[in-house]
């Protein structure tokens, strides 16, 4: 099968970066999906969105993500860089973070919270 999931916006990104990961526990492959430029509560914060594997088919789009994360300041670039981690979390990079300097969160997979290398970060179930 293949699947197609179109972003948002033009100009949000969508699909910068990618993440295969096992989020719920079921042994499928759910995909984490960075939208670095994305609008949240602040311009181009940057989102990224959690697939569950279970729910991936060819009429997913955008609004079935299951998780959004979004970044917490102004062009920060949250979820340029995605990579899994274990126990269900996810290290998502912000490059633009800190006038520049950079930032990491990590993401809990499982209850939607971001944490670790430099705070917050809100999300949407």
């Amino acid at each position: 099968m293949i699947v197609r999931i179109d972003g948002a916006d033009m100009f949000y990104r969508f699909g910068s970066s990618l993440a295969a990961v096992d989020a719920d526990g079921d042994s499928l492959t759910d995909i984490a999906v960075g939208a670095p430029t994305a609008d949240s509560s602040f311009i181009m914060s940057g989102k990224v969105y959690l697939f569950l594997g279970k729910h991936i088919g060819s009429a997913t789009t955008i609004a079935n993500a299951a998780v959004v994360f979004n970044g917490d300041a102004m062009h920060q670039g949250f979820g340029a860089f995605l990579a899994p981690a274990p126990n269900a979390k996810l290290l998502i990079g912000a490059p633009w973070s800190n006038k520049y300097s950079g930032k990491f969160y990590i993401g809990d997979l499982a209850t939607g919270g971001t944490g670790g290398g430099g705070g917050g970060g809100d999300h949407q179930h």
